[in-house]
């Protein structure tokens, strides 16, 4: 195998800047996914399956076709018939979208268009054990649902924090109005003052939904030509750059969710992808960054591609954002560095190549 030569001394001296500022901080990496899996037919139709959201315990996967909630379980390696849940929810008008199902299975939250004279606006229900069914639904009120436009609602990981889009002129808590992504959180017996989460863009991103290290965001983003999921690591104090994940996932996505570990991506899509008509959801598995010649593993060999990647804009077998290791979508010599780190950072070697 080739180990660049040409050029290397150009980033030398930036890569070993890197090197002493990284050693001692944790590096959000790029995330990178797999081909995309078609959940099949028993979750998708004809018509349209989005939002989707997988329950904490992996069991249970909560979607909307646009009207009404629908459910599937996972058993026997399979999901099952998806399954409308009950006028509690469903009840003639719609639409009811964007469920999402607290850690404990015990809370379900979605979003309402027009029920009981609200407009848009998130609603809870409660598991009824005694009936073994969800409960009357409950508008959640001020400050959290507003005369405007509360939507693609997502409880997090931790089942304290709420994350919503919102579009609201003002009032006296919000004299400039608030748009964009937000967050509420849950303190025993009330939602808290919901603050500006970042990330995004106000009115064009939807459906926040984050990792349980609150590391990385992920949503779906218009854009000219459809919507396609962002994501957006955090960086010390503030969210980094968007990263579009169009050339990762193959073409234009939305109503993204990602599990609390960041292992697993479903989303929808619709023209771009084949599938049984309609929009679709899907699965993409997260792979193992860096490892760019596809041996699952992080060796010397990796750290010679991505040198040759770098320095001389060679490819490799694996897909592009795998060597993209510092989550700003751009090859750099901090991308070497991180990748160093991970295949020698507990080797107290002055030999890192090896033979």
């Amino acid at each position: 195998m080739k180990l660049l030569v040409p050029k290397l001394v150009e980033g030398i001296l930036s890569v070993s800047f890197f090197l002493l500022a990284l050693t001692s901080l944790s590096i959000a990496q790029q995330p990178v996914f797999g081909p995309p899996v078609n959940l099949g037919p028993r979750i998708n139709t004809a018509s349209h399956e989005l939002d989707p959201f997988l329950t904490a315990d992996g069991k249970k996967l909560f979607f909307s076709d646009g009207a009404d909630i629908w459910f599937s379980e996972w058993l026997n390696n399979n999901w099952t018939q998806a399954v409308r849940l009950a006028p509690q929810i469903n009840y003639g008008i719609h639409y009811q979208v964007s469920p999402s199902v607290s850690p404990d299975g015990q809370k379900l939250y979605y979003v309402d268009a027009s029920r009981d004279g609200y407009y848009w606006d998130i609603w809870v229900s409660i598991w009824d054990s005694s009936t073994n069914n969800w409960g009357t639904a409950q508008h959640l009120d001020y400050p959290i649902n507003t005369a405007g436009v509360e939507f693609s609602a997502r409880i997090g990981p931790d089942g304290r924090k709420l994350y919503f889009s919102t579009s609201y002129c003002c009032d006296s808590l919000y004299p400039d109005g608030r748009c964009g992504f937000y967050v509420s959180e849950w303190n025993g017996s009330s939602w808290s003052l919901p603050e500006f989460l970042g990330g995004g863009q106000c009115e064009v991103s939807q459906y926040p939904s984050v990792t349980a290290d609150l590391q990385e965001l992920y949503y779906h983003q218009y854009v000219s030509d459809g919507g396609s999921i962002f994501v957006n690591c955090w960086e010390q104090s503030t969210w980094g750059p968007q990263i579009d994940l169009r050339p990762q996932l193959g073409g234009r996505t939305a109503t993204p969710f990602i599990t609390s570990t960041g292992d697993s991506l479903f989303f929808s899509a619709c023209n771009d992808f084949p599938g049984f008509g309609g929009c679709d959801i899907w699965l993409a598995t997260r792979m193992l960054s860096g490892d760019l010649n596809l041996d699952s593993q992080l060796t010397a060999a990796d750290v010679v591609l991505e040198l040759n990647k770098v320095f001389l804009e060679e490819s490799y077998p694996a897909p592009p954002a795998a060597g993209e290791m510092t989550c700003d979508g751009n090859f750099t010599p901090a991308d070497v560095v991180v990748l160093l780190l991970r295949v020698f950072g507990n080797i107290k070697s002055s030999t890192m190549l090896g033979d």
